[in-house]
C-alpha cells in the first residue's frame, strides 16, 4: 500500500470519526441528528438496529424518515444498505429479523448485504464508514455462514 494512500484512508477515518462525535455532541445536548428528528415507533425493532440507523443516518447526512423509506437516491440508497451490512455485523439478528426491523424482506436485507461487500472492497470511503461504525457497534465474530 502506498503512503498517500494510507494517507489518505487515514484522513477518510479522521473525518469519519469527526462525524460521528458531532452526531454523539447533538444527541447529548437535544439537538436532532437527524433531517427527520422525529422519534419514530419502533414496533419491533431492536435498539440496536435504531442505534445503528441513527448513527448511518447521521454519518450520510439523510434523515431517519430516508433510511426507513423507499427512496432510490444514490446516497439514501448508500446510507441503507450501509446500514444493512453494519446491523448484520454487529447484532445476532438474522436476515428475517433484520427485515422486519427495516421494514423489508429477508431476500431484500440479504441481496444488499452481498451488494454492501462488493461495493465495500471497491469504494474506500464506504469501506472507512463501514469499519468505522462496525467499530463503534462492536463487530460480532462471524460464526454464521453470510
Amino acid at each position: 500500500m502506498s503512503m498517500s494512500r494510507e494517507l489518505d484512508e487515514d484522513a477518510i477515518r479522521e473525518h469519519i470519526r469527526d462525524r460521528l462525535a458531532e452526531q454523539q455532541a447533538d444527541a447529548l445536548s437535544g439537538r436532532p441528528t437527524c433531517r427527520a428528528g422525529r422519534s419514530r415507533s419502533t414496533g419491533s425493532r431492536s435498539l440496536a438496529v435504531d442505534r445503528i440507523a441513527v448513527a448511518t443516518a447521521a454519518l450520510f447526512r439523510v434523515g431517519l424518515a430516508d433510511l426507513f423509506g423507499r427512496s432510490k437516491a444514490k446516497s439514501i440508497l448508500e446510507a441503507r444498505l450501509c446500514a444493512y451490512y453494519v446491523a448484520r455485523r454487529c447484532t445476532r439478528l438474522s436476515y428475517p429479523e433484520l427485515g422486519r426491523a427495516f421494514g423489508r424482506d429477508h431476500s431484500t436485507v440479504l441481496s444488499a448485504v452481498q451488494r454492501m461487500g462488493a461495493l465495500v472492497a471497491r469504494d474506500h470511503w464506504l469501506g472507512a464508514a463501514v469499519a468505522e461504525l462496525c467499530e463503534r457497534f462492536g463487530e460480532i465474530e462471524e460464526e454464521r455462514e453470510q
